[in-house]
């Protein structure tokens, strides 16, 4: 069996000794290491041992400790954005995100986005024309999803989502001031909790960033 895939710290792999969860590093040469926790030899091509189920959960543990711990020191510029949001779709195996931020007219100004090229023309356009309501509505409400089909209301705010994914929404404040919001096109799913599972994801990853 040829692994290729890893994450930046190592391959994941379950102990088939004593079943411990880690992200390996294999010696170039040998291919072997041991087990951090009970000090057994692990091979980096035997198949009791590589775990691919395992790369999202450290993903999404590595994404969450970059924004407690790392996020706080960094210059929340573009860059931090990009990076921000590029996590967060790899971690909820989303379609499409966007960061919109604050300018100083205190009008919502986008700073990034990915995936929406695969959403068609037409809901770049939507974004673009409906960017203040968002804005407004995260101001409001916080964190958010609207299913398709749905209207989502807010004071006299009204918006209807007429694509074909759940959009999560999450505000985001520096400093105790607004700051701008979060959008997320994630796939469709019939499981209520799922849905609450996907939008509490992007509520703490705010409220992370927001609480440093």
């Amino acid at each position: 069996m040829n692994v290729s895939s890893r994450t930046p710290e190592g391959f994941p792999t379950r102990c088939p000794h004593c079943q411990a969860e880690a992200a390996i590093e294999y010696s170039p040469e040998t291919g072997d290491a041991s087990c951090p926790v009970c000090g057994s030899l692990l091979w980096k091509n035997d198949p009791l041992a590589y775990n691919p189920i395992l790369e999202p959960k450290f993903e999404i543990q590595k994404f969450v400790d970059w924004v407690a711990v790392d996020a706080v020191h960094l210059d929340h510029d573009e860059a931090f954005y990009e990076t921000l949001l590029h996590r967060l779709v790899i971690s909820l195996a989303a379609h499409a995100g966007q960061i919109w931020i604050t300018d100083s007219a205190n009008r919502p100004q986008k700073i990034c986005e990915t995936g929406i090229e695969k959403l068609g023309q037409d809901m770049a356009d939507t974004t673009e024309n409906i960017a203040e309501t968002w804005y407004a509505m995260a101001h409001q409400t916080g964190a958010f999803l609207v299913e398709p089909g749905a209207i989502h209301c807010v004071s006299s705010l009204e918006f209807e989502n007429t694509s074909d994914f759940l959009l999560l929404f999450g505000s985001m404040w520096r400093k105790e001031e607004y700051n701008g919001f979060v959008v997320i096109w994630q796939r469709t799913t019939d499981l209520a909790r799922t849905k609450r599972g996907y939008l509490r994801f992007v509520e703490q990853i705010c409220e992370l960033l927001n609480n440093p």
